[in-house]
């Protein structure tokens, strides 16, 4: 058994017994300034003793016995053996782990975009050490990432990179999490605020026109997704998983809730009812009567995923020769600021949009342009 002692000139000593599976063994001591210092380690290298003794030690064991400096890198080789990732575990080990628990504990939808983030990190991770992951890689990675997403994206990577790496640190790899402790400062919120770009009705003039002239792009069918978006301000992954049993041409009716089989969930998580314009009814009968599972799909798939409507539209909009800040977003914008412009009541503006807060509708009723002036209204 291990051994503490007091020593005359090191303090206090630690005597231990590393026992290797060829049947070899090797006496060890460490020293210590002080007893205090030297019972905190006791119990981990008794551990370490009588694990190895029966031959139980585990990967994790030997990781941490590695990082305190029980033993040499050498000797964790042959106690763990030589084809035996057993120093450090690899990324896509540690990403395994964090992917089977976020299935067992999130929602679908959360558990897509975790698989995806995951994914994303990977690439920029998934080639290093996990013991070289430090808090300026850290940094690193979100100043590069920042060159091409908004700050909510990388602040979403970093949690899903900390949730990884916490099993790298329950398992001993790490002494702590640099995901954890990193400056993010840089990612706070941009609280400048910001106008929605809406088209004005000369550009949704020559935005429809192109549209009913093209058959290159959203598979053949940008007239009617382009009017769809205009006459629902539905978002992207809303009408891409839009169910054909969810368009009531009776009512004038179209549900948007979440999916579950789809992997999909509106931006609030609930559901929501959109009426149906009269010049979007006829446009959108064609389509219903197909009896496809998505609106605008193939017979089980949507028509493209969420990339592919942003990708064609910005090639739509190249192609009318719009203004480059216009984007598919601008379509939804659009329509919130037209139904406002048209006396619709903001909170019921709210619902149909599905914003969560009102905050958010009201954004865009501060600009909506009129040439009245207010103070007109006033008599005394």
């Amino acid at each position: 058994m291990a051994r503490l002692y007091r020593h005359k000139n090191r303090g206090y000593q630690i005597r231990y017994i590393v026992y290797f599976p060829d049947g070899t063994q090797e006496q060890k001591y460490r020293y210590y300034s002080s007893k205090a210092k030297a019972i905190t380690d006791y119990p981990d290298i008794e551990v370490l003793e009588t694990h190895s003794l029966k031959d139980t030690l585990t990967a994790s064991e030997l990781r941490f016995a590695l990082r305190k400096g029980f033993i040499s890198r050498e000797e964790a080789r042959a106690l763990g053996g030589p084809d035996t990732p057993l120093i450090l575990p690899h990324w896509d080990e540690l990403k395994k782990a964090f992917l089977a628990r976020s299935a067992e504990n999130v929602r679908d939808y959360m558990h897509y975009f975790n698989t995806r983030r995951a994914e994303n990190l990977t690439n920029y991770f998934g080639t290093k050490p996990v013991n070289e992951i430090t808090e300026a890689t850290v940094q690193k990675y979100m100043r590069e990432r920042l060159k091409t997403v908004k700050g909510k994206t990388v602040r979403a990577d970093l949690l899903t990179l900390s949730q990884i790496l916490d099993i790298a640190v329950e398992q001993n790899a790490l002494p702590s999490n640099p995901a954890r402790t990193v400056d993010s400062r840089m990612l706070r919120r941009d609280t400048r605020e910001r106008k929605p770009r809406s088209l004005t009705k000369e550009e949704i003039s020559v935005l429809v026109k192109t549209a009913r002239e093209d058959t290159a792009h959203f598979g053949g069918e940008a007239y009617p997704i382009i009017m769809t978006y205009l006459y629902t301000g539905m978002r992207r992954g809303e009408l891409v998983y839009l169910k054909t049993g969810d368009v009531d041409l009776g009512k004038r009716a179209i549900t948007v809730q979440p999916s579950a089989a789809d992997k999909f969930s509106t931006k609030s998580g609930k559901f929501r009812i959109i009426g149906i314009n009269r010049n979007l009814t006829d446009i959108l009968r064609l389509f219903v009567e197909r009896k496809t599972k998505y609106l605008f799909g193939t017979k089980n798939e949507p028509l493209l995923l969420p990339n592919g409507h942003s990708v064609a539209f910005l090639a739509l909009r190249k192609k009318a020769k719009l203004p480059n800040d216009i984007t598919l977003h601008s379509l939804r914008h659009t329509y919130i600021t037209h139904l406002l412009d048209a006396g619709v009541p903001i909170r019921r503006v709210q619902y149909l949009a599905g914003h969560a807060d009102i905050k958010t509708t009201m954004k865009y009723a501060h600009l909506l342009p009129s040439d009245e002036i207010a103070e007109d209204r006033l008599s005394f």
